[in-house]
């Protein structure tokens, strides 16, 4: 893994934590990426993916206000997170209304009678 190759050159590359714990938390190993986090931050406190990656892995833990906690901080940090964390709650948002909207017509029958 590239990131491993990196920080084997140097393990004070915060952004080879950051891919690293990007890596581990599309693994679902959300502590080992929350510990890769800690470690990019220890080394850069203001990056910004870094509070990102954390927030993320901590929100999948339902480690809500931390979660948000982090978040904030990346958002304050970089503004294009900001909006691209707006675009993703949007559509994470849009796809559950969607579910529930899908789940109430296969209860009511509502599908049915719509057609669909």
């Amino acid at each position: 893994e590239c990131s491993n190759k990196a920080l084997e050159i140097d393990p004070n590359n915060a952004e080879a934590w950051v891919l690293k714990g990007s890596t581990l938390m599309a693994q679902s190993k959300f502590d080992e990426a929350i510990e890769c986090s800690n470690k990019a931050l220890e080394i850069d406190p203001n990056n910004a993916r870094a509070w990102m990656l954390k927030g993320g892995s901590l929100m999948y833990l339902k480690r809500f206000e931390e979660s948000a906690d982090a978040m904030n901080k990346a958002m304050a940090l970089d503004k294009n997170i900001a909006v691209g964390l707006q675009k993703y709650i949007g559509s994470e948002v849009e796809t559950e209304k969607k579910a529930e909207v899908e789940k109430t017509e296969k209860k009511s029958g509502w599908k049915r009678l719509l057609g669909r």
